[in-house]
């Protein structure tokens, strides 16, 4: 099958930037609780960008990997190919968890247990035709104390598809049937669950700080950025006051609910944030903050326009480090500093179906989310532009044009 492949890093040696689109031998089952999926669109992700830049950090991470290459990618939607022997019960109890806007489906569970619906000979098809699947591509052991007390995302010894295992820019990927999370085909377009990963990580944001009836401040209109500014929009914060060094971005986050877009790039745009954030909360500063830039330049913005008693949360991955004095700026203003990583495994990932079915998907799209569609060949186009900051969203096809759904 056709793949895009990044060499793994090798100690004392360069690693090249950029990634290599060949053929590999098609992944198989090889866990009986696996199942094998045909990619149809996937998403790249900030984490991508970096793997492609062959930034250190990312190759400290993948060091550790035992094979030459690695297939990378960990945002997409596929359709059910394969499964192994113990995942079809799996799959039987996902779909029996939720009703899905799909008469087909809701005709043929009607009535049935897991169990008989396992039995049923016409139960593989009715998988393949009438569903589509994404999945939490973080794999945790299950047995640490954070696996233990709900905190999955925050697994002691999380290992990553299309970091530490072969991930989803390709024609299959392999995953466990327990990491799925099921659709009915046409609820959600395909382009959207593409990159629900992404999606996930701005609602975990939202969900981690109060921001009903807050005045909130977002640095950074990235995905996450957005998916946050929007959520929060609906959930009655205000203001929503949002940050980047892009135009374009700025423009995206003012249709999908923003109340005020500053461009801090611009001269004097710093000094009319800080003018803006007084004038819309009495000269006390926002209640909140959203970091999702993961640069650090956004900091001194977020300390500065920051009330006593504040939130600081933070998405953004920044690289290397930043002077901080604690006293000042954390103790003697009651600051509270939360950082945030991937999504609340599976309870982000139930909020995004709702919210998503209920809207939000339709919202992103029709304000211009995505913005290059792309053959998974052209990837280097993709990748350019995000890098260019001429792309907020690129959705790749395996099968060089999007699905019909």
């Amino acid at each position: 099958m056709k793949a895009i492949i990044k060499p793994i890093p090798k100690e004392g040696a360069v690693w090249p930037e950029g990634f290599q689109y060949t053929d590999v031998p098609e992944p198989r089952i090889q866990n009986p609780s696996d199942v094998k999926l045909k990619v149809l669109a996937c998403g790249i992700c900030g984490t991508d960008v970096s793997i492609y830049a062959s930034k250190q950090a990312i190759a400290e991470q993948m060091k550790t990997v035992q094979q030459p290459y690695l297939v990378i990618g960990h945002e997409f939607c596929g359709q059910l190919y394969e499964w192994g022997s113990a995942a079809l019960p799996h799959i039987a109890n996902l779909v029996l968890q939720r009703p899905f806007k799909n008469q087909r489906i809701t005709d043929f569970v009607a009535g049935k247990t897991a169990e008989q619906l396992v039995s049923d000979p016409a139960f593989p098809e009715l998988l393949k035709n009438e569903f589509q699947v994404t999945a939490e591509m973080h794999l945790t052991c299950g047995k640490c104390l954070q696996c233990s007390i709900g905190q999955k995302h925050l697994c002691q010894h999380t290992k990553g598809k299309g970091m530490h295992a072969d991930g989803s820019y390709a024609e299959y990927v392999v995953v466990p049937a327990e990491n799925l999370v099921l659709f009915a085909k046409g609820e959600i377009p395909t382009d959207i669950i593409a990159f629900m990963d992404a999606i996930g990580n701005g609602v975990h944001l939202v969900q981690s700080t109060d921001v009903v009836g807050r005045s909130l401040l977002i640095t950074g209109c990235g995905v996450q950025g957005l998916v946050a500014a929007a959520l929060a929009k609906r959930l009655g914060a205000y203001p929503v006051i949002c940050t980047d060094a892009v135009s374009s971005k700025l423009d995206i986050a003012k249709k999908l609910g923003a109340d005020v877009c500053i461009n801090v790039a611009e001269p004097g745009g710093r000094e009319k944030l800080r003018q803006t954030v007084m004038e819309l909360t009495g000269g006390n500063g926002v209640d909140a903050v959203f970091e999702v830039s993961g640069n650090y330049r956004a900091y001194p913005d977020a300390f500065a326009n920051l009330r006593l008693g504040g939130s600081f949360t933070l998405l953004g991955l920044p690289s290397g480090t930043f002077p901080m004095d604690f006293s000042q700026q954390v103790i003697f203003r009651g600051l509270t500093i939360h950082g945030v990583y991937g999504r609340r495994v599976f309870d982000s990932w139930h909020l995004m179906q709702e919210l998503l079915v209920n809207g939000l998907s339709d919202a992103l799209l029709d304000n211009g989310l995505i913005t290059h569609r792309l053959p998974l060949a052209q990837y280097d186009e993709g990748f350019q532009a995000l890098l260019n900051g001429k792309a907020i969203k690129v959705i790749l096809y395996p099968n060089g044009e999007p699905a019909n759904t």
